[in-house]
């Protein structure tokens, strides 16, 4: 019998209630069913599991790999959807999934650095925007979702929770800025969706891509989360936020204003789902201070 950490299990079962008993069961039967399948040897939980259920181990035929189990819920199928879409060359090797048990078996990266393993903004930059560069893909899939339908989730439970006032005329104003960018019927791709720095890893002497979240929308956006993650990473304020900017505006090659204002309606949805999440007030008193950074520097 695979071992599921007890600190996971108290994790799942006080996020999830209604469906944690059901499937930390369910996650028994599948670390034994995939254990057998591809006879994987010394399974074996990563550190700091977030919610999906993710295991280590040694395969005869792929050599060291990682073992996903993913939650219940859409978020799953949709990542098994961008592994099987995404621009395979830069994407983390999928060598098998499926959908109906929410199932990823992967090549485990080595070294697996990530981009904070570079020395300067410069360096990461570069490599980020060679990434995003590669990754997106015009091929339209049914089960993956627009840019605009998270948007409009997110931003409509922000409407009509009270407890989300002091957001909301960022909200208001996050949607004008979105239906102006669509109105310069910029074209749209697959994209990653959650491109920052834990999640482009080094495997030899490539950098590959994990975890894709995968929606369509402007290539934009792809850098939008890669900025957030950048600020917070050296001092918030508005030198960085214009170092960060212009940096990926150049190797992107992106309208600076346009980026400020992709990055000004993503750090609202953010801040609605830290909120959803019950992050700290500290950090969300960071999100408001970078949104009322980047509506400064915003031109229109």
């Amino acid at each position: 019998m695979i071992e599921i950490p007890s600190e996971y299990q108290n994790k799942i079962t006080g996020k999830f209630p209604e469906f944690a008993g059901d499937w930390l069961r369910e996650c028994g039967f599948l670390l034994e069913k995939y254990q057998k399948k591809f006879d994987l040897n010394n399974l074996r939980p990563v550190n700091d599991l977030s919610y999906n259920l993710v295991f280590f181990g040694e395969s005869l035929k792929y050599g060291q790999i990682v073992l996903k189990l993913g939650l219940p819920q859409n978020e799953a199928i949709r990542e098994i959807s961008a592994y099987q879409l995404l621009n395979k060359a830069v994407m983390c090797d999928c060598f098998y999934s499926n959908k109906s048990d929410r199932v990823l078996l992967l090549k485990r990266l080595k070294p697996a650095k990530t981009l904070d393993s570079l020395k300067n903004q410069k360096q990461k930059t570069a490599v980020f925007c060679e990434i995003a560069a590669k990754i997106k893909t015009p091929e339209l899939s049914a089960s993956l979702p627009t840019y605009q339908d998270i948007l409009q989730k997110a931003f409509r439970k922000a409407k009509n929770d009270p407890s989300y006032l002091f957001v909301l005329e960022e909200v208001k104003l996050a949607e004008v800025y979105y239906q102006g960018i669509k109105k310069l019927n910029l074209a749209r791709f697959l994209l990653h969706g959650d491109l920052h720095h834990d999640n482009i890893l080094s495997d030899k002497d490539n950098w590959k891509a994990i975890d894709p979240h995968g929606y369509y929308g402007e290539s934009g956006l792809e850098a939008a989360r890669f900025m957030e993650n950048e600020l917070n990473r050296g001092p918030v304020n508005s030198k960085n936020i214009d170092s960060i900017v212009s940096l990926v505006a150049l190797n992107f090659r992106e309208n600076k204003e346009l980026l400020l204002k992709f990055w000004y309606i993503d750090q609202v949805l953010t801040t609605c789902w830290d909120k959803e999440e019950n992050t700290s007030a500290a950090e969300i008193q960071n999100d408001i201070r970078i949104i009322s950074l980047l509506k400064e520097m915003i031109k229109d």
